[in-house]
């Protein structure tokens, strides 16, 4: 999984939020996509790249990022990402290809 660290906190079934760490490309080879919610990740620090759907952009601290239910994203750098969801996310939701 590359280097990853997650903490997570889900007070509601209607939202969640997690704080991730990332040190290099997540998930090490492929995309990974959510099957049931729409996330929105704030780079709270770092920078490197986001691919949503093959398109990949630049990222740093500061920035925001919006991705739907089944768009398929891999993120690439050292980053530490804030990221909510709604409905709350929940790891059987998540895919890996």
């Amino acid at each position: 999984l590359g280097a990853l660290d997650l903490t997570f906190r889900s007070p509601s079934k209607n939202i969640n939020i997690a704080r991730i760490k990332i040190s290099g490309r997540f998930p090490e080879t492929g995309v990974m996509w959510n099957t049931k919610v729409e996330e929105m990740a704030y780079v709270e620090s770092g920078e490197g790249i986001v691919s949503i759907n093959g398109m990949s952009q630049s990222i740093k601290q500061g920035d925001v990022i919006l991705y739907e239910r089944h768009e398929k994203v891999f993120w690439d750098g050292e980053l530490t990402l804030v990221i909510a969801c709604s409905p709350a996310w929940t790891p059987k939701q998540h895919v890996t290809e």
